[in-house]
């Protein structure tokens, strides 16, 4: 069973100090005798469907300062090992604490609460707080049968072909976004395993809370066996190299990475972006990773022919990976994206760093360099 321990932080709530191991509501309602509140439907729809109907846990709140609380503020529940932050359609929002940042979250959009991460209830900056620890749990008891050999085998097989992608698209003034985010797309599919878990996120989709919303569940779905496929296709900031979303939320190098740890299985990261190097600093990068970024400093994009508008990195990195059958290691890679004409005509210089990644049946086999 997951269990986390609850803090009160703002000195009205220092006395709240719980455990928690269900389903919560963070809110001014105040609960039944038993202590438990059924919620109405309008907002147990922002359950799963295996939790819905069922009476949660209250932490309510109430007295000075607390007007910009809702009776229905947010919801935390547990997936797995551990706890989900929903906001409920708050009037003055909900907030979570995210490495040296405050970020809010949209109406009916989930955070994976992380240990010593801290709520934040209408006011990002004080008021309302909560730190969220969690507590070990005992280990899950032993299964009286070990699956057949052949069942492990069968097993084994599905799990070697469940690959996932995140495509991201944030388009701005860019025209080529959709196509290079398609282009993608298509090759992905003709690659074992991805047909069916390719998400694509592109206009007001290709918001912070979506994109780490997909990553998250990706630490659920994939597995030691899969291959996972991050690309984005947009503006890269020119201090430090930050994506570009919808909204006014960017994304870092080193908060990408940090959801990316969390998912099993190897990585690819592909960042068609100005100033995308940032992404292929090796002491970010998390293992089991290959990064594949478009340019140190400006990335282009135009006609590719066709009547298409595309970015010149993504148009060359799917033209070396649909025709090549041979293997590459780090270095071929990287001088093969710079040799095309269209890079090499704007400067643009492609950086290839990490690990032996597969691309799918058509495999390049990129290793790493002794």
């Amino acid at each position: 069973m997951t269990t986390a321990k609850l803090t009160g932080l703002a000195p009205e709530f220092a006395n709240v100090n719980v455990t928690i191991s269900r389903p919560t509501l963070l809110g001014r309602s105040l609960p039944d005798r038993d202590g438990k509140i059924k919620l109405t439907s309008a907002v147990d729809h922002y359950l799963p469907p295996d939790l819905r109907g069922t009476a949660v846990d209250s932490i309510f709140t109430f007295g000075p300062g607390t007007e910009a609380t809702s009776r229905h503020h947010a919801l935390i529940y547990p997936v797995g090992e551990r706890f989900m932050l929903t906001d409920l359609g708050a009037t003055n929002g909900t907030f979570y604490s995210f490495m040296d940042d405050r970020r809010r979250l949209f109406r009916g959009s989930t955070y994976l609460l992380r240990d010593n991460d801290i709520i934040h209830l209408g006011n990002p900056h004080g008021g309302i707080r909560f730190r969220i620890e969690y507590v070990s749990s005992p280990p899950p008891p032993k299964p009286e049968s070990l699956p057949s050999f052949h069942q492990r085998l069968d097993q084994l097989a599905y799990e070697a072909t469940q690959n996932y992608a995140l495509l991201v698209g944030s388009q701005g003034n860019l025209k080529g976004v959709e196509n290079d985010t398609a282009a993608v797309k298509r090759t992905l599919e003709s690659r074992r395993g991805f047909s069916g878990n390719i998400e694509t996120l592109l206009g007001e989709r290709a918001n912070f809370n979506t994109v780490v919303h997909k990553l998250e569940q990706l630490e659920h779905r994939a597995t030691p066996q899969s291959l996972t496929v991050f690309y984005y296709s947009g503006h890269g900031m020119e201090d430090g190299g930050d994506l570009d979303l919808h909204g006014v939320a960017k994304i870092s190098p080193r908060e990408l990475y940090l959801f990316l740890r969390d998912i099993p299985g190897r990585k690819v990261v592909i960042i068609d972006a100005c100033n995308s190097s940032h992404f292929a600093d090796k002491e970010i990068i998390t293992p089991q990773t290959l990064v594949l970024a478009a340019s140190r400093e400006n990335a282009y994009e135009g006609d590719v022919g066709d009547g298409r508008r595309m970015g010149y990195f993504t148009r060359a990195l799917l033209r070396l990976i649909d025709s090549s059958q041979t293997r590459l290691n780090l270095k071929e890679l990287q001088e093969q994206l710079g040799a095309d004409v269209k890079l090499a005509r704007k400067g643009q210089e492609p950086q290839v760093v990490g690990e032996t990644i597969f691309v799918g049946t058509q495999m390049i086999n990129v290793e790493e360099l002794l």
